[in-house]
């Protein structure tokens, strides 16, 4: 039973059956796993299912992630990601492909820039077709390397230059943690920000959230607009968000998702609920199960202690604690969809790692020297 409705044997036999269906590489490919989505509308049925290939280098590095998206509308989508590094171990740039008519065609380049301390200062976006426009963001620190401010630019063909559209201020406690962030969108008419929204962030605990409260601009006044409740386990892992909306006065209950997690720490099921004025309900909308495949020889009866991850959720770095110095293991960050998102070689048993390259969202933190995983939440 999966929340109180039953997998039907046609839904676990089209999981299993596309997930044969695994693109095989090289020599070098490790760790292979998928996920199958499902969508409720009186039983649950089968949408799409993920499979992932991941390359690594002999310095355990991450050079090439290989995805097979499947559907009954559309089948066998391989989508393959690329990437490069600087002397210190940072990812200077992914290059994405899609397989299109037969022939692996590059889609977009995205190119990371730092400054002396290890900041992300720059990410540039390069779309390899004429239909899309670049855009670049910038980043600005204060000295203890707490982002106090991003830029997002769009490329203008008319000048021919780059043009600012949007603007973050951040407000960080002595942690670093952040405490309000205000966006600014240009407004060309009047050439100046226009304050539109602010975020406030609460916490329960040290770095550990408690709510987001969004609040717009309108009528030169801030209103409530949404907030998220965030709830964690013992293990800091996040096992239910909660998301509201302002109405009527007074918060209204919108949706929330419901994160099961193995005695492993790995995620293995995430349940996506709506609010129903009728029932006055949450009601099931989709299911995400997944799938973990872990190379022979590594240890599968690993204790969930055994790695930690703080803050949690986070908003530009996040701290991982591992039960001992191990030179030959690699940390990734996927989102629920399985994409690799970040990669990083531990060089000891504490990794600091950066993530304001990343977008808000949940995301899974895994280790390929090991068969923990962790959900990570990364703040708007």
């Amino acid at each position: 039973m999966l929340y109180g409705h039953k997998l039907s044997v046609d839904c676990l036999r089209f999981s299993l059956v596309v997930g044969m269906l695994l693109f095989l590489s090289s020599a070098s490919l490790s760790q292979p796993k998928w996920s199958s989505t499902f969508l409720w509308d009186g039983q649950w049925t089968p949408h799409a299912v993920d499979s992932f290939t991941y390359t690594i280098d002999g310095n355990k590095r991450l050079l090439e992630e290989r995805r097979i998206y499947s559907e009954y509308s559309n089948w066998d989508i391989l989508s393959q990601y690329s990437y490069s590094y600087n002397a210190s171990g940072l990812v200077t740039e992914e290059v994405q492909s899609e397989y299109q008519n037969g022939w692996l065609s590059t889609s977009q380049q995205t190119v990371l820039t730092y400054n002396e301390n290890g900041d992300i200062v720059e990410r540039a976006i390069n779309f390899m077709h004429t239909t899309y426009v670049d855009n670049r963001v910038t980043y600005g620190y204060d000295a203890n390397s707490h982002l106090i401010e991003s830029t997002n630019y769009t490329w203008n063909l008319d000048s021919n230059d780059w043009k600012a559209y949007l603007k973050i201020e951040y407000e960080n406690n002595a942690n670093g943690d952040p405490l309000l962030e205000l966006m600014h969108f240009w407004n060309e008419a009047s050439h100046q920000w226009d304050a539109v929204n602010r975020f406030h962030y609460t916490y329960n605990g040290p770095s550990a959230i408690d709510t987001v409260r969004v609040m717009h601009h309108s009528n030169d006044a801030w209103v409530n607009a949404n907030r998220q409740e965030i709830y964690h386990d013992a293990f800091h892992n996040i096992f239910k968000t909660k998301g509201y909306t302002w109405e009527g006065g007074q918060w209204k209950a919108l949706n929330q998702v419901l994160h099961t997690i193995n005695a492993k720490g790995e995620a293995v099921e995430v349940l996506t609920q709506e609010w129903d004025d009728a029932s006055s309900s949450f009601e099931d909308v989709k299911l995400v199960t997944y799938e973990h495949h872990w190379p022979v020889g590594m240890d599968e009866d690993e204790s969930r202690t055994s790695f930690q991850v703080y803050p949690n959720p986070a908003r530009f770095e996040t701290t991982v604690v591992l039960p001992q110095a191990d030179a030959g293991l690699v940390i990734l960050i996927t989102d629920l969809r399985g994409k690799v998102v970040s990669t990083q070689y531990a060089a000891s048993n504490t990794v600091r790692i950066d993530l304001r390259a990343l977008r808000a969202g949940t995301y899974v933190l895994q280790t390929l020297g090991a068969t923990t995983e962790r959900q990570l939440l990364i703040k708007e």
